[in-house]
């Protein structure tokens, strides 16, 4: 018995230690936290950028300071060159026929009055056919109609005669002028034609003096009068046709000045607001119309432009566009701090900005408030400067 009860003592005794180390281990567990990875890597902003004495040896620097400058506050807009609608001449025969002769290509420069091609038909004989018996037949009733006059003055004609030859003859005039405005659409000569001579052909010839923009046609090939044969263009007058968003319409008035380049093309040129539509487009845009300070022949209407219309001139703080980096859809500029003489190293101030206007190589500059504005800042080398700052920052 007493065996036993040793043995249940021993027993509790040792359930009363594990207790105890199982109630101590729960108070000393430390929770593991496990760090998740960001899915995207910031770029960390520094306040300063170094250039060793080995980097300055190939980095050639140079410095601007803030300038106040006069600037032009600009609606950027896209639009096309055009002409007015009397300027742009779609051809159509009067009356159809075949081509018998032309030498016209899109492109060459035609005059007005000039011979554009010369076309044939057997309906131009029939024509001239027809007029010349109607003038015959109006002459012989205008006798008739004369005669009949002097007669009923003397009452030796009834007035129903010298009515019914009035009605004659003025229905043979009608015909006969008719048929000769008819010749007349296809340019064919009164005069000449009453003196005998009939022709089989018509010149078609240029009512203005332009270009050749489009020959709808060939050699022997028939064209009815709704064809459009050759399309001209007088560029005298080209303007340009620009579309704005409505939020800039209030901003817009005419005789403002416009800048504008054609695509891929490096030279600016100028127009000035000459009128300002009052309806909406399909888009939700409003045209405006520009005349151009200089005319240039060599301008092809139907092509694009990128514009800026000046709605106002602000002087503020501004820098050449060459000091002012960009990463990340931030804008910077870097000012020279100091130099170790002993080292040769030379440390540059970061500084965020925000832009305003843009114009002729310089960009208005929104600084914060405690900016130097006398600092030393970077021109040339500024692309060094960016390279080390976030290509350190990345890493």
């Amino acid at each position: 018995m007493k065996i036993k009860r040793e043995m249940k003592m021993k027993n509790q005794i040792s359930i009363i230690i594990l207790a105890v180390f199982l109630l101590f281990s729960c108070g000393k567990k430390e929770e593991i936290k496990v760090e998740k990875p960001n899915a995207k890597t910031e770029v960390k902003e520094q306040d300063t950028v170094e250039l060793t004495n080995a980097e300055l040896q190939f980095t050639k620097l140079d410095y601007v300071q803030l300038e106040e400058r006069v600037l032009s506050d600009v609606i950027n807009c896209t639009g096309i060159l055009d002409v007015p609608p009397q300027n742009l001449i779609s051809i159509s025969l009067a009356i159809g026929g075949n081509l018998k002769r032309t030498s016209l290509l899109p492109g060459i420069k035609v005059s007005k009055g000039q011979i554009l091609a010369e076309f044939e038909h057997q309906d131009y004989i029939q024509l001239q056919q027809d007029y010349l018996e109607a003038k015959a037949n109006l002459d012989y009733i205008e006798q008739d109609f004369k005669r009949q006059e002097i007669l009923s003055k003397d009452n030796v004609s009834s007035e129903k005669n010298r009515q019914k030859v009035k009605s004659e003859f003025q229905i043979s005039l009608a015909k006969t002028n008719a048929l000769k405005q008819k010749l007349s659409l296809i340019n064919i000569s009164i005069k000449n034609l009453e003196a005998g001579n009939i022709s089989s052909i018509i010149k078609v010839t240029s009512p203005i003096s332009g270009y050749v923009s489009k020959v709808n046609t060939n050699i022997g090939k028939y064209s009815s009068s709704n064809d459009v044969v050759f399309e001209l263009i007088n560029t005298e007058h080209i303007h340009a046709e620009l579309s704005i968003f409505e939020k800039d319409l209030a901003r817009v008035q005419e005789n403002q000045k416009i800048r504008f380049n054609l695509a891929n093309e490096t030279q600016e040129r100028i127009a000035t607001v000459h009128l300002i539509g009052r309806s909406l487009n399909a888009d939700k845009t409003i045209s405006i119309h520009g005349h151009l300070a200089k005319e240039d022949n060599k301008l092809t209407p139907g092509t694009f432009i990128k514009a800026r219309i000046e709605v106002g001139n602000k002087s503020v703080l501004s820098l050449p566009d060459d000091a002012i980096a960009s990463f990340n859809d931030k804008f910077y500029v870097f000012t020279f701090i100091s130099e170790n003489t002993q080292s040769n190293e030379q440390n540059f101030k970061v500084n965020e900005v925000r832009l305003g206007i843009k114009q002729n190589g310089y960009t208005e500059v929104i600084l914060s408030n405690n900016f130097d504005k006398s600092a030393k800042i970077v021109k040339s080398g500024i692309n060094q400067l960016t390279n080390k700052l976030f290509n350190k920052s990345e890493e």
